[in-house]
């Protein structure tokens, strides 16, 4: 499985911090949020962000994906839900897009995925 994590529309509500990181790379205590996302999911993920952070921080997509808002902070059941999406699948809370699951080598762009 192959975990994106990207910005989503909350990115312009954290600025300036979202100006020089993804979502991702802020830091919630101790640890970024993806090193949180990388911990229950026990692997490496990559990122969606804007263009000009694209460089530093590139995106990795493969045949089975799956999108993960990074401003999201998470939990087992949290995980255990994300991780049974099928393909084309989303999870969502109210209006805002939580995860995604896409099968496929090319990005897709579902609403809500910034």
């Amino acid at each position: 499985m192959n975990y994106i994590l990207f910005d989503g529309p909350s990115r312009t509500n954290l600025l300036p911090f979202t100006f020089t990181r993804p979502v991702a790379d802020i830091r919630i205590g101790i640890l970024t949020l993806r090193e949180k996302w990388e911990a229950y999911l026990d692997t490496h993920t990559s990122t969606k962000t804007e263009d000009h952070l694209s460089g530093k921080w590139p995106l990795i997509v493969k045949d089975k994906n799956i999108y993960i808002n990074a401003s999201i902070i998470p939990t087992v059941e949290l995980v255990n839900k994300i991780n049974g999406l099928q393909e084309n699948e989303k999870l969502c809370a109210g209006n805002e897009l939580i995860a995604y699951c896409q099968t496929g080598n090319e990005a897709m762009e579902p609403e809500g995925l910034h």
